[in-house]
């Protein structure tokens, strides 16, 4: 991420933040200068769930996507459709060094890692 620019959208199962784990990447992220988007943050209700984030993705200040990647984040179709997103749109306007990051708070095996996530650096926490 550029150093003037250091906004990242995340991406996380809900279920993974009902002990509080997401959040705590969150002030993770935030105590090393990092804004960090999130759906709860950034969406607003009775509009359009996909349109939004599409949005979100595309912001011009955007810097990075990461998933919060654990079984759960892996297996949710939400997670999966923002990944799509970014992957398709967002690295078409934003180009091919636009950071895909994935977070892994816990050990995942390798064949469960999308290869979007994969073919990229991804973080052990």
């Amino acid at each position: 991420m550029s150093l003037n620019r250091r906004t990242l959208w995340l991406s996380y199962a809900w279920v993974d933040n009902e002990d509080a784990d997401v959040d705590f990447v969150v002030r993770k992220l935030e105590s090393h200068g990092v804004e960090v988007r999130l759906d709860r943050t950034r969406i607003v209700a009775g509009h359009r769930l996909w349109q939004q984030i599409d949005r979100n993705l595309q912001a011009d200040d955007l810097a990075g996507f990461a998933i919060c990647a654990t079984e759960n984040s892996l297996r949710s179709e939400a997670c999966q459709e923002e990944l799509a997103i970014a992957l398709d749109r967002v690295l078409r306007q934003k180009g091919l060094s636009f950071p895909l990051i994935g977070i892994f708070p816990t050990p995942i095996e390798r064949q469960t890692i999308p290869s979007a996530i994969a073919t990229r650096l991804y973080v052990n926490l």
